[in-house]
């Protein structure tokens, strides 16, 4: 019986600590997923935070903005035309999340509608006769 009233009381006592502990502790340990991605760039460093507004943007250790343009395209040691950020936002819905990212090259002059016809022609020629004949060979 004492053993039973020990366990009960335990029990009890742990109960009570988790509900007068703050909701953040729980909070805590749950993970985050990067749920969107986005590049501020300008001549100024000011200018490409300014294109990543409401976004994190990727730092180093110390807190600073990485530029990912840096000492890119001139001689020793000079940087790019432009400061290049990587901005982000998280989510903690695994729904959310980004799971594959692809990116392309926006100098060849693409639009939006013409990647997504671009896509949906890559589908109806490549993408989908691949799979059916796959299929067909799993079936056999």
């Amino acid at each position: 019986m004492k053993k039973a009233s020990m366990i009960l009381l335990s029990l009890l006592l742990a109960l009570t600590l988790a509900a007068t502990l703050p909701a953040q502790v729980f909070a805590a340990s749950v993970p985050e997923y990067i749920s969107e991605v986005k590049i501020g760039m300008g001549k100024k460093s000011e200018t490409a935070k300014a294109a990543l507004d409401g976004y994190k943007i990727l730092s180093d250790a110390k807190g600073n903005p990485v530029d990912l343009n840096q000492k890119a395209g001139g001689g020793w040691g000079s940087k790019g035309d432009k400061v290049v950020y990587l901005g982000y936002k998280t989510t903690t819905d695994r729904k959310e999340a980004i799971t594959d990212l692809a990116l392309m090259n926006m100098k060849g002059g693409y639009s939006v509608q013409e990647y997504e016809a671009l896509m949906e022609g890559q589908m109806k020629s490549q993408i989908i006769p691949f799979i059916e004949n796959f299929q067909s060979a799993i079936d056999e």
